[in-house]
């Protein structure tokens, strides 16, 4: 557009825009308006293409990048960054009326404010169909395409003052927020849903309908906007099936799917062990059942895709891999765009980790070693080297989830990471540190460092903290822990040896270097185990298991009745035990039974309290488990109890039960008895 405005070319060198400071202090030619880059674009401001713009008359130099006030530290990016912060301030808050009556209102055309433009750019100045020469018309059209429009006139009377309540930085109607008071980010009393012992939240999902957050496990993903939607795969399978209200509607074959995310409620994007991201289109009708339907499969990573996300605000896709990449593709054209270098791949320098800020478009990458901060169009901003975090180990990621802080406007900005050992940092990122006279050096800073409480007040060590969430000024988080976690504690602590197994390998290495003790490691192997691979997958992990310690003593699991194959059977029957909010699930009340109403109530009452009120260790209950698999301490001398009560909850149940049981043997016992053949 522009070199078509100055006849298919660049202008002359001493009229091009060289240096914010002409442009700001000599208004004396014209009027300049800011572009909407020159607070979100650093880009703009320097000649990465290097363009041959020619040079000046009076100096000889040369133009290239745009000369920046000092302010600006010699850096586009901080220039942007104090551009917007100065823009979104209370002082331009407060000066808007006046701006509105200048552009729209009764000083738009008024000589004593300084604000009258060329007569041709105001609306209903001129008639171009009553001019009859072609010359003049020519050049009328000319003027008003260079000089523009003066917006249409609105109002007629002084535009009223904004009302400023609370902190001009907090959106409208909010009254604390994450930025301006960080200390007031304290974890909830309860948590508000449980997946179960071995399913760690992987991704947390806005339900806007429902308006509620939906935890999904890993393999597992809800569509937004139509929460009875799912996107199903299992790692290392090849299957991608999508799941509408609990049934499987369709399967699709060599997908490889390791990771996934949805851009909007039509759009798919998924990763895969063969290196490529695949882009879906989700297909609804009246007519027809939902189906997903492939679009686009796009290929630049030299090894497996092991995190992705998107953003439609954005029209992008980011997806790490094993390569030591995150490549940023095209999300409307599914064409690559440019990739963010960690590394040459490797376990150090694998991305497993991507998020997209949606208001500024800035991307986050994580790899064990390092976590990066760029722009949307790849300039990088901060890198925090992680070998210098107290918590960094070499064998699990130090940052296990992360997520930003997203307002319409942020004049701090947040990004939130959590780690392996239940730690979420809060950081921001900034160039005030840098020394005077010096270029603009970009960091993180640590704002807070929070830790996750558990339920259970007993236990020392937080869980792994696997998914985050910002919804509003609220930071939701999804953990893994449970029973078996205690269970393979106590037993290495006795000096067993233990083969800990789980779907996610991550959960694995938590348990290995954020839970156990340096000392008892060495009795302690971990093994990926879904019991849905089918019997030849399971036999051949069975197999391995085995050859580890050389023989399998004690199984722990769901048993069946084994007895005659010489295999001792432990029922374990535990009550109300303190593991990590178990109880506190989401009730769904929707469409009642009215009859049911005071024992819904009752439920729900009784539910309501039980977190707090379970009096269960769970730590103690594991002991107990292992002193009766190995004949010791409170089980020495005893026999053997196919069926252990945990729990005095358990126990007044269980009695009440036998009684009533009892009861009515005694009361039917001639009807029990009187069914024999004559």
């Amino acid at each position: 557009m522009f070199k078509t405005l100055q006849g298919g070319d660049w202008d002359l060198p001493d009229r091009l825009f060289r240096a914010y400071d002409s442009a700001a202090n000599d208004v004396r030619g014209d009027v300049r308006e800011l572009i909407p880059e020159f607070y979100t674009c650093p880009e703009f401001l320097e000649n990465n293409a290097n363009l041959d713009f020619g040079v000046q008359q009076n100096t000889g130099e040369r133009i290239h990048d745009v000369k920046l006030p000092p302010w600006a530290r010699e850096d586009p990016l901080w220039f942007i960054v104090l551009n917007r912060r100065a823009l979104e301030s209370s002082f331009v808050s407060e000066s808007l009326p006046a701006w509105i009556d200048l552009i729209w209102g009764v000083k738009q055309r008024d000589p004593e404010s300084l604000n009258v433009f060329h007569p041709l750019s105001y609306e209903g100045s001129i008639d171009l169909d009553s001019i009859t020469d072609e010359l003049e018309r020519e050049a009328t059209v000319g003027i008003i395409h260079n000089f523009g429009q003066t917006p249409r006139k609105l109002f007629t009377a002084p535009h009223p003052e904004r009302l400023n309540h609370g902190l001009t930085t907090l959106p409208v109607g909010v009254l604390h927020g994450v930025e301006e008071d960080p200390h007031l980010l304290v974890q909830g009393s309860r948590c508000f849903r449980d997946l179960g012992e071995d399913n760690a939240v992987r991704e947390l999902c806005l339900d806007i309908i429902g308006e509620k957050i939906i935890p999904c496990p890993e393999g597992m993903l809800c569509a937004p906007f139509h929460p009875h939607e799912q996107i199903e795969w299992r790692p290392g399978g090849t299957e991608l099936r999508l799941v509408v209200d609990n049934k499987i509607v369709q399967v699709i074959e060599n997908a490889f799917c390791i990771c996934a995310a949805f851009a909007d409620s039509s759009n798919l994007i998924t990763g895969s062990t063969d290196y490529t991201v695949r882009l879906w289109k989700m297909s609804r009708s009246s007519s027809a059942a939902t189906a997903i339907v492939l679009s686009h499969i796009m290929r630049v990573h030299t090894d497996e895709v092991i995190c992705i996300t998107t953003s439609r605000t954005w029209s992008i896709i980011v997806s790490g891999s094993g390569d030591g990449s995150a490549a940023l593709w095209d999300l409307n054209r599914g064409t690559y765009i440019r990739s963010i270098w960690h590394g040459d791949g490797g376990e150090s320098n694998m991305v497993n980790l991507v998020s997209i800020n949606e208001s500024t478009g800035y991307i986050a990458t994580c790899s064990r070693l390092k976590l990066c901060l760029h722009t949307i169009n790849g300039r990088q901003m901060a890198v925090l080297d992680l070998t210098t975090t107290p918590s960094f180990s070499p064998l699990v990621p130090t940052i296990t989830a992360m997520a930003f802080h997203e307002r319409e406007y942020s004049h701090l900005g947040v990004l939130a990471t959590g780690g392996p050992d239940g730690s979420i940092v809060l950081r921001t990122w900034t160039a005030d540190g840098t020394p005077e006279g010096e270029k603009a050096q970009w960091e993180f800073v640590t704002i807070k460092t929070l830790k996750v409480r558990m339920v259970n007040r007993g236990i020392a060590r937080p869980p792994c903290v696997t998914a985050l969430k910002f919804l509003g000024e609220t930071l939701i988080h999804g953990t893994s822990s449970g029973f078996g976690l205690r269970l393979a504690h106590a037993a290495l602590k006795r000096g067993d040896r233990v083969i800990a197994t789980a779907k996610s390998l991550e959960k694995l290495q938590d348990l290995l270097i954020t839970r156990v003790h340096p000392s008892l490691r060495d009795n302690l192997r971990t093994l990926q185990l879904d019991v849905t691979e089918g019997d030849i997958a399971l036999k051949a992990k069975v197999e391995e298991a085995a050859t580890i310690w050389g023989q399998i003593d004690v199984l722990v699991n769901n048993a069946a009745e084994v007895s005659p194959f010489n295999i001792r059977v432990l029922l374990v029957a535990p009550g109300s035990f303190r593991t990590e909010g178990i109880y506190n699930q989401t009730y769904h009340t929707s469409n009642p039974i009215t009859a049911n109403g005071p024992l819904r109530e009752a439920s729900m009452t009784k539910f309501e309290i039980l977190a707090e009120a379970s009096k269960g260790d769970p730590a103690k209950a594991m002991e107990a488990v292992i002193d009766i698999v190995r004949g010791e301490g409170i089980a020495k001398g005893r026999p053997w109890p196919e069926l252990l009560i945990l729990g005095e909850d358990a126990e007044r149940d269980v009695r009440h039960k036998c009684n009533k049981v009892l009861k009515a043997l005694d009361e039917w016992k001639d009807v029990t008895r009187g069914v024999n053949l004559d």
